[in-house]
């Protein structure tokens, strides 16, 4: 009776919960099934005198989790009352700026000395395993991505775009939404010396076709070799580059099919920069919001497209128009403080460097402030201030 009373602790229901919330963020961001807002909300509520605790000694706090309260807690409080004042809708607004609170897991992680790190890894590697096995399916001509009930599902719940061209990196677009999280685990991996799996979901990278993903995965990949100490690294890295100039400079596939990329997509590019200047304009007519913000459901006109939007690639630029400068710096502090760790602890790791390229990677794409953004955030948290605590003593900033 005890041991079944132990299996349902309120340590092992939070762990289970934690997997569930981060299987359905990483392989369902669309949250098909509720169950990644359901496992969230479940933890949070089981543990809220673990977070209550914590608030209530908020002067106390080392000032990486004071970072998480203001970031986690007081932030999406206020900018979510701001925003239902400025639109007048509730539900969409809750449903946008509650992502931040994700970074509360921290607390729940660090309480039940959970090894998010290592779930984080395996989950995110069976997604790229996935990736390439629908591209292997469908290159041994036993399963067309076309004809594949679960490619077909992925697209229908909007969780992924799958398709094949000639425009695409190695003809394949196989993009499942949370893809550039993979980033993260390259960095991860390599940290971990775990250099084949590193180079299989650095693969992955490759196939979800994206320009992005193939550089970011790639700058990861081997920034995050050239930061190890380790003489055998930088050699992995010189027999890598030798490797990728050889493929790409005589066999040319690569080389053709992301230039043929780049020209496809030059018209997206040119979206994206009329965009910014249409969000510019806007704040120089009416320079309040920019200030205060326009809140997180506000849309505006895109001459363009000839469409009223609230969502945009240029997430940087959303994300500064909808809660306002003074909130924008504030969750840049946020966004940044591991890195800002990092650097004064002279301790930029190859994991360091896959958090700050997803995060550059997110310029360009719109997982800045939603739950791929702050899963990733999450575990860079994680990894800075609970796996390399001993070593990563926090200087007051």
């Amino acid at each position: 009776m005890k041991s079944v009373l132990s299996f349902f602790s309120r340590k092992n229901l939070s762990l289970v919960l934690v997997v569930l919330y981060l299987f359905n963020a990483i392989f369902l961001p669309n949250d098909t099934f509720f169950v990644k807002k359901a496992s969230f909300l479940l933890v949070l509520l089981i543990n809220a005198d673990v977070i209550v605790k914590k608030l209530f000694s908020f002067k106390e706090l080392p000032l990486e989790e004071k970072s998480v309260f203001v970031f986690a807690l007081f932030l999406p409080i206020y900018t979510i009352l701001k925003s239902i004042i400025l639109t007048g809708n509730v539900l969409e607004n809750i449903m946008i700026g509650y992502s931040g609170a994700i970074l509360l897991l921290f607390f729940i992680v660090d309480a039940y000395d959970i090894d998010f790190s290592n779930l984080f890894i395996i989950i995110s590697v069976s997604l790229s395993f996935f990736i390439i096995l629908i591209v292997l399916l469908d290159y041994i001509n036993f399963l067309s991505i076309y004809s594949n009930p679960v490619v077909e599902w992925m697209n229908n719940t909007e969780n992924s775009f799958i398709s094949k061209s000639s425009y695409n990196l190695f003809d394949y677009y196989i993009f499942i939404k949370t893809s550039p999280l993979l980033i993260m685990t390259v960095g991860l991996l390599i940290d971990r010396r775990k250099y084949l799996l590193s180079l299989i979901v650095l693969f992955a990278l490759f196939l979800s076709g994206t320009r992005g993903n193939f550089l970011f995965g790639l700058l990861t990949f081997i920034v995050g070799l050239l930061s190890m100490k380790e003489k055998k690294q930088r050699l992995i890295v010189i027999s890598f580059l030798v490797i990728v100039l050889v493929y790409v400079f005589i066999i040319r596939g690569v080389f053709s099919s992301f230039v043929a990329l780049t020209k496809f997509k030059s018209s997206g590019d040119n979206y994206k920069i009329t965009t910014a200047k249409i969000i510019f304009d806007t704040w120089k007519n009416n320079p309040l919001s920019f200030f205060i913000g326009q809140g997180y459901s506000s849309t505006f006109y895109n001459y363009v497209i000839d469409q009223w939007i609230s969502e945009t690639e240029i997430s940087y630029f959303n994300l500064l128009r909808r809660v306002g400068v003074f909130c924008f710096v504030l969750m840049m502090y946020g966004f940044f403080k591991p890195f800002i760790t990092s650097v004064k602890n002279r301790s930029i790791t190859p994991a360091i460097v896959g958090y700050v390229a997803y995060f550059m990677g997110a310029f360009f794409n719109p997982l800045l402030y939603y739950s791929t953004g702050i899963t990733v955030l999450l575990s860079a948290y994680v990894y800075v201030y609970i796996d390399k605590r001993p070593n990563s003593l926090e200087v007051s900033t």
